[in-house]
């Protein structure tokens, strides 16, 4: 991910149109894990044991190995699926449909060779020609929790102002309501950190993780937390008082109409960063053993 200082920010139209895409295809990606749990669903193989990929015609600048691959029908356990599963880069509006049992003939998947990605922290990713960095895995393979982590990955070749837009839909929308009521295991982006405050936590990410495990504890420790209480994490980690705990922790307090105190921390190898907790401070104290950061 592209902190806001290394690079000139958005113009607004800019921002609109970047925003516009990435929430057509994300909202691809949830909406292909309900189609997965259908396509993947034991008793549905067993008649419909193939699938096709469809290219949609009305995108405006259709890409020519995506229009190559319509029609091309597989065993839904074809290796091909795993790498060119819907949606296959930032506008790709191609979907994934059972096939009649007729209409598989045996032919091999496609291959149209490969092309080499250097990822920011200089890793190179081998990854299928047609298929945009970061969108090389099978939304929704397992379940929705997967698609989510895919996300997760997308966002770390965005702008900020990109990433944040989007984990701010994921955590609006219903998938992130579901989480909070204990229906999906597994991690959950809940924010993006500032640029400064993801280098003073010296992580190789941004992104900001929530997992189950610590959600179901938070609720247990801190009854008094809602849902609406965690849509506010963004906000309060850009306007909040910072506090370094330690070297791999920070504590953020916001004081107006209700007092918050969150924290989080890096995990020792800086490549994950996971939220900890998220509760009223009616006194308003300062967190103690900490240094103001700003």
């Amino acid at each position: 991910m592209q902190p806001m200082n290394k690079k000139q920010p958005l113009k607004s139209n800019q921002l609109s149109a970047h925003i516009g895409i990435a929430a057509c295809t994300f909202a691809l990606g949830a909406s292909v894990d309900g189609s997965m749990q259908l396509l993947t669903d034991p008793d549905f193989l067993k008649i419909y044991p193939n699938w096709k990929y469809i290219h949609n015609d009305t995108v405006a600048h259709p890409r020519p190995l995506h229009q190559s691959w319509n029609g091309t029908v597989l065993p839904h356990d074809d290796p091909w699926w795993d790498t060119h599963f819907t949606p296959n880069g930032y506008g790709c509006r191609c979907r994934i449909a059972s096939a009649d049992p007729g209409e598989y003939k045996g032919h091999p998947a496609p291959d149209d060779g490969t092309y080499e990605k250097i990822d920011r922290n200089g890793e190179v990713h081998t990854l299928p020609k047609g298929v945009d960095y970061g969108f090389n895995y099978a939304p929704g393979k397992s379940n929705l929790v997967k698609a989510v982590e895919i996300q997760q990955q997308k966002q770390e070749a965005l702008p900020w102002q990109l990433a944040r837009a989007n984990v701010k839909d994921l955590v609006n929308g219903s998938i992130f309501t579901d989480f909070f009521a204990g229906k999906l295991r597994g991690e959950f982006p809940i924010a993006v950190l500032p640029a400064a405050d993801q280098a003073l936590l010296g992580s190789e990410t941004a992104t900001v993780l929530l997992s189950q495990h610590s959600l179901a504890a938070h609720l247990v420790a801190h009854p008094e937390i809602g849902l609406t209480d965690y849509l506010n994490v963004q906000e309060i980690l850009e306007t909040g008082e910072v506090y370094r705990q330690g070297e791999e922790r920070l504590v953020y307090l916001t004081i107006g109409d209700i007092v918050y105190r969150a924290a989080l921390k890096r995990t020792a190898d800086g490549k994950k960063n996971y939220f900890l907790t998220l509760f009223k401070n009616q006194e308003g104290s300062r967190p103690k053993q900490t240094d103001r950061i700003r």
